[in-house]
């Protein structure tokens, strides 16, 4: 295996400008842990991040985050707001839902 991946290397070396950085440990809002089970992906500060940023630190866990029947529909009073306040956190709910399956019906509800 490390013969494999030392060539691999030499190859890409001819191609690219590379740096060897060690083991993964953050990338792009995921963590990664490493064990004698395997490798595990976790969003624990991602997840975090987006509470603090709305305001939502208080809010407890749901086994279920939404009843998959649920309709939702245009309220009958309009009232101004500012949906710039939505986006941002729907859309990094929409990124989060690509390792939390679970949670993908919800934000494709909300989105």
């Amino acid at each position: 295996m490390m013969k494999e991946k030392e060539e691999l290397k030499q190859i890409l070396v001819q191609e690219f400008e590379l740096r060897e950085l060690g083991r993964l440990k953050y990338l792009l809002g995921i963590e990664v842990a490493y064990s004698n089970h395997g490798i595990f992906i976790y969003r624990k500060i991602y997840i975090t991040d987006l509470l603090v940023e709305t305001t939502k630190t208080g809010c407890r866990p749901v086994s279920i985050p939404m009843n998959p029947n649920q309709k939702l529909c245009k309220a009958e009073e309009e009232s101004t707001v500012d949906k710039k306040m939505y986006q941002r956190p729907v859309g990094k709910l929409v990124y989060w839902a690509h390792t939390q399956p679970d949670i993908a019906h919800s934000v494709s509800v909300i989105s």
